[in-house]
């Protein structure tokens, strides 16, 4: 079976992209958490002065946690339908592998985003993208993580096909 075969229900697809955006928030949760606790070290002060890269480890390290606890899900609950996207995805050992170096890819990108949020926030002399989620730094930095992720995902996935089938 192609280990990246997009076909069947939509619901795998649909818990696959939820999978994703948890994976690539819990990277801001865990840089949170971290880099307030531990965070000594700048990552870049003048786009974004509360990142650490102790904050940015256990961005990584929350990250591949989550990706670890979904995909043992998938192997335990293998009747679950909901979960067989996570299954086709991770289905070999060259699979889990690519599985795997892609959330550092990820979270690696939604670092990005959101450093590149930042950079837009300076230039515009603001401290809040809006105010809407206000104690969060607004809409954008609440989702600036997440804006390339599906883009950066099919571009992985096209690549992973190649690589393992």
């Amino acid at each position: 079976m192609n280990t990246f075969s997009s076909g069947g229900s939509t619901a795998p697809g649909i818990f696959v992209a939820f999978a994703l955006a948890l994976i690539t928030k819990m990277s801001d949760t865990g840089g949170y958490f971290v880099g307030s606790a531990i965070g000594k070290h700048k990552m870049c002060p003048r786009l974004s002065p509360g990142k650490s890269w102790e904050g940015t480890a256990g961005g990584y390290a929350f990250s591949l946690i989550t990706a670890g606890i979904i995909v043992t899900l998938a192997q335990i609950l293998s009747d679950t339908a909901l979960l067989s996207g996570v299954r086709q995805m991770t289905g070999s050992v060259g699979a889990m592998v690519w599985f795997f170096f892609s959330i550092i890819v990820l979270v690696t990108v939604g670092i990005c985003g959101d450093l590149l949020e930042s950079l837009f926030k300076r230039q515009c002399g603001v401290k809040d993208s809006s105010a809407l989620f206000p104690a969060m730094g607004g809409f954008f930095d609440t989702f600036d993580s997440v804006i390339f992720i599906p883009a950066t995902m099919l571009f992985l996935l096209q690549v992973g096909a190649r690589l393992l089938n």
